[in-house]
Parts: structure tokens; sequence; C-alpha cells
């Protein structure tokens, strides 16, 4: 249920920003706005006010995961294909930008598509060394042949 307190906090502080950018567009004055910029992001994380139905949707949710890969690929698709494209195209710019976007896109749902991230070798991280399994148990069950971090006799200091 969306919280109208918050949603009024979440778009006051909204307005105070977009207010401040418009006041201060000549002068660039750093401490104000990342002082405003980090109380912005701090109220659009706040549950059940409208920017959590906002950017809560799915479609935003599988963008925001696949962001980091369509950011990379993106540019890479402007730098390499866009003056081929214009050239097919006839120089056709809102066409090229559409036609990189959807590439940029497909390649993006492939590098980030789940069964290519996971892997086969057994994950050990800090968490498992100092502070047991992440399942509740104590014991590290390592593959054969494979040291616990921790007692690494390689490392001089057995670390």
């Amino acid at each position: 249920m969306v919280s109208w307190k918050i949603s009024l906090i979440q778009c006051t502080v909204l307005a105070f920003y977009f207010a401040a950018c418009r006041l201060f567009d000549h002068q660039w004055v750093p401490a104000p706005f990342i002082l405003l910029t980090i109380v912005l992001i701090f109220t659009f994380t706040l549950p059940d006010g409208i920017f959590d139905i906002i950017f809560g949707n799915r479609f935003l949710t599988h963008l925001g995961n696949i962001s980091f890969e369509l950011y990379i690929l993106h540019q890479m698709n402007i730098n390499l294909l866009s003056n081929r494209l214009l050239k097919l195209t006839g120089d056709h710019r809102l066409l090229v930008f559409i036609m990189l976007l959807v590439i940029s896109w497909l390649m993006a749902e492939f590098f980030a598509w789940q069964p290519a991230h996971q892997s086969h070798l057994p994950s050990v991280g800090l968490a498992d060394v100092h502070h047991g399994r992440r399942d509740g148990s104590e014991s590290l069950d390592l593959p054969q042949g494979m040291e616990s971090p921790a007692v690494c006799r390689r490392h001089p200091h057995g670390l």
C-alpha cells in the first residue's frame, strides 16, 4: 500500500532538486548538489512510496538488471556500427538509433542471461570461512584436493 506521507516527502525532495538545478544553473556549487543528491537517492529508496511503485515494476527492474551490459554494449555498437548503418539507411539518424538500441538490447539480454553466469565451480567466500556457511552449517564441504582459503599452506602467513 502506498504511503501518502512518504510519497509527499519524495515528491517534495524531487521538486527541491529540480528547483536547485534551475536556480543554480549558471553557478556550480558542489556541496549543496551533492548533499541534495544524497537526500534524493535516500528518499527514492524509502519503501511504500510512489517511486517504489514507479521504479519497482517488472520492466524497469529488468532494465536495471541488464543496465551494465546495455551500457557497455550500446557504446561499443555505436562506435562499431553507426557509420555503416548511416550509409545503409541513407543517413536516417533516428532509424540508426533505434536499430542500435535494439541490437544492443538483444546483446545485453544474451550476456545477462542467468545460465551464462552460473558456474559449476564451488563458491567459497569470506562468509563461508569466517562465519560458517551461508546455509547455517559450520563445516566447509570442499572438493577433494581443494584447501580451505583460511588454511592455505602456500601463503607464508597461512592466509
